[in-house]
């Protein structure tokens, strides 16, 4: 299945680089403050990489990704001041922490911890503890992807440390809501209800300009989802659905991976009260998405909402979304 998604996603990219379409972070690399160095221009094509990411397919991203990931390499192994070289030293944490998040979306499990290891020995060279809490925030998804709670949970707390009180509070959200849907997956219901009220909290603080440096992305609506996300793991799913039916309603429709996963969740709530028609309903819109878009995340939870539905293999509910899957969504 991942092999022949893989093509796919491989041909789609390959027909969309056949239009020589401009994306924004070009405009970005050419509209940069005249007399402005190669690192300031790489800087910024970072923060726009980082701020495209959510909705940008991954295929579309990783070149753009791993082209300057190699110009990093190569000024930095050249001459530099103590000055230019942690701002490349910077630069280098932010693209290889996307290169890594995109490794995942992949499947490239490979090379997922190498970008990782490399993103935050840059971060910590560079005395960025914001950008080293980032780090660790969204490496926390890799084990939370595969299942493993306690270790995304651990890496959430290390990010909360480094993170202090100087970060933003749409960042606090973010990360208390991280905390809060780690807690939910080894069971910890009042760590859960903590971290919930956490988020809250801080999102009510947040200020418009929050989403500055291009990875403060957390709003309302995703905290609906991280919500439902959590209370899906703590097998609620009669709380688990408003909160869920909420953020499909109010995101943005540009995040088509995160609507996807939003609707997987809501169908893993419905199989949970043995509400088959309906899950199996959301399923398929839920995968009824470009192949650009099936990312690794995706996929995974699918499996998870197939393992839930295996009792009513037979039904023709769940062989019709099997059907579906098997002709390429």
């Amino acid at each position: 299945m991942k092999r022949r998604r893989f093509l796919r996603l491989l041909g789609e990219g390959i027909g969309a680089a056949s239009l020589e379409i401009v994306e924004p972070w070009e405009l970005a690399g050419v509209l940069e403050p005249f007399g402005g160095t190669e690192a300031e221009r790489i800087e910024n094509l970072a923060t726009h990489f980082a701020r495209a990411y959510p909705s940008t397919p991954p295929l579309a991203l990783a070149g753009p990704v791993q082209e300057q990931l190699r110009n990093v390499v190569r000024l930095l192994d050249g001459p530099q001041s103590v000055t230019g070289r942690r701002r490349l030293c910077m630069a280098l944490a932010r693209l290889a922490g996307l290169a890594g998040s995109l490794s995942l979306d992949l499947d490239d499990a490979s090379r997922i911890d190498g970008y990782f290891d490399m993103a935050l020995q840059a971060a910590l060279e560079s005395e960025h503890h914001e950008l080293t809490s980032w780090l660790l925030a969204i490496r926390s998804l890799i084990p939370a992807n595969r299942g493993e709670h306690q270790r995304a949970l651990q890496l959430v707390e290390g990010a909360e440390v480094f993170a202090a009180k100087a970060t933003t509070p749409t960042r606090r959200a973010w990360l208390a809501a991280l905390r809060a849907k780690a807690a939910a997956g080894v069971g910890d219901v009042r760590a859960f209800e903590d971290g919930m009220r956490d988020a809250e909290r801080a999102l009510e603080q947040a200020r418009p300009d929050d989403g500055a440096a291009g990875v403060d992305f957390f709003d309302p609506p995703r905290l609906d989802a991280f919500k439902g996300t959590a209370l899906v793991l703590l097998h609620r799913p009669e709380a688990a659905q408003p909160a869920l039916a909420q953020a499909l309603a109010r995101r943005d429709p540009s995040n088509v991976k995160g609507l996807s996963l939003a609707r997987l969740d809501l169908a893993i709530s419905y199989a949970q009260q043995t509400e088959v028609e309906e899950a199996c309903r959301l399923g398929s819109e839920a995968m009824a998405i470009s192949p650009r878009y099936q990312v690794g995340p995706v996929v995974t939870k699918f499996q998870d909402l197939r393992r839930d539905l295996e009792p009513w293999s037979s039904t023709r509910f769940v062989r019709a979304l099997d059907e579906q899957l098997a002709n390429g969504a």
